[in-house]
């Protein structure tokens, strides 16, 4: 079941609007509610921000790059996820040097579900002690986070007692990767007991370690990742009782460099510490006027409001051909364009 009618004209995305189709697009699902607080971080949750989301959720409807529908039949949560054209839109903008993998424009509910688990930690790190959206964003900038099964699969030859070799693969939930660590994510579900999860992720992290599945003197973590960055297994589980009995068992049996293991608050928490103690990139040397500039152009297009309007839409083109890149400004000055004919009209 879909929702939100496509009414918006606009043709353009704020920068707003296009930090949340880039989340979207690391996390592949989002709620609503766990957008909002992404775009509204630091704004009190009532009337007018669900209207504001309302209308982002409109134009990138109206331009066909989200569908939204409801998780299931009680139509109480409202699930976003990109559409094929929104999905090789965003890929393109965020890695214009890669070839983007195919779209899971479909998944089972429980798939979908669980998706929606791992959201909520990326949106639990993203907005801790975030007062605007600027602050999520910055957070976000400052770590990697994947769950395409490109980046995070793991292959490994074993060889069996018959001598036959067998290709297998660890595939985590996410891996999150910052300066000086990468950390192998596992959301696990509570539906699961703990022997199971042990059976089922014990051997093959242990396997991607290990030197018996070593080729050319590099275990098969290092071949995936050929870099200096520490690994650490990182399990999230329903509660701090079930985190402290999985610990328990994995001690025995999971042989890895270093592993967390917590419940979804405090997972959120360990990761969110190692993003803000490690050294990130040095900051964008871009002048403060250029990001307020963009965001005037936005507003100023958005509500029609220009005043005086003539001077001001001149000084806006003038900074919209330095603020954006070309393939963005071409819209916008168009957009300035048609309201400076409409003001001299006026």
């Amino acid at each position: 079941m879909t929702h939100d009618a496509p009414t918006p004209k606009a043709k353009y995305l704020t920068e707003r609007s296009v930090f949340g189709l880039e989340c979207l697009l690391f996390v592949r699902r989002l709620t609503d509610e766990q957008m909002q607080r992404l775009l509204y971080a630091g704004k009190e949750t009532g009337t007018k921000t669900a209207e504001a989301m309302r209308q982002v959720r409109r134009r990138w409807t109206a331009l066909q790059l989200v569908e939204a529908s409801y998780l299931d039949a009680t139509l109480e949560t409202l699930v976003l996820a990109h559409t094929n054209k929104g999905f090789v839109e965003s890929f393109r903008r965020c890695y214009p040097e890669r070839v983007y993998p195919p779209a899971r424009t479909r998944v089972a509910p429980e798939t979908m579900r669980h998706q929606l688990e791992l959201a909520e930690l990326f949106v639990s790190i993203a907005t801790a002690r975030a007062r605007r959206w600027q602050d999520v964003r910055d957070c976000v900038a400052s770590f990697h986070w994947s769950s395409f099964d490109i980046d995070v699969r793991i292959a490994q030859r074993e060889e069996d007692v018959d001598g036959r070799v067998h290709e297998r693969a660890t595939v985590p939930d996410a891996v999150l990767t910052t300066h000086a660590h990468r950390f192998l994510i596992e959301v696990e579900r509570s539906t699961k007991t703990l022997d199971r999860v042990v059976q089922e992720k014990a051997r093959p992290y242990n396997a991607i370690f290990s030197t018996a599945s070593v080729r050319g003197n590099k275990t098969p973590y290092q071949q995936k990742f050929a870099d200096a960055r520490s690994p650490v297994i990182v399990f999230a589980v329903s509660s701090s009782e079930r985190a402290a009995n999985l610990k328990r068992l994995l001690h025995g049996d999971l042989r890895v460099p270093a592993f967390f293991v917590g419940d979804r608050k405090e997972v959120a928490a360990f990761l969110r510490g190692h993003i803000d103690r490690e050294p990130t990139p040095a900051a964008s040397s871009e002048p403060e006027f250029l990001r307020l500039a963009r965001e005037s152009i936005d507003y100023s297009v958005a509500t029609r409001k220009m005043s005086p309007a003539a001077a001001q839409i001149d000084l806006l083109r003038a900074l919209a051909q330095v603020a954006f890149p070309p393939s963005e400004a071409a819209d916008r000055l168009r957009a300035l364009d048609f309201l400076k004919r409409a003001a001299s009209k006026g």
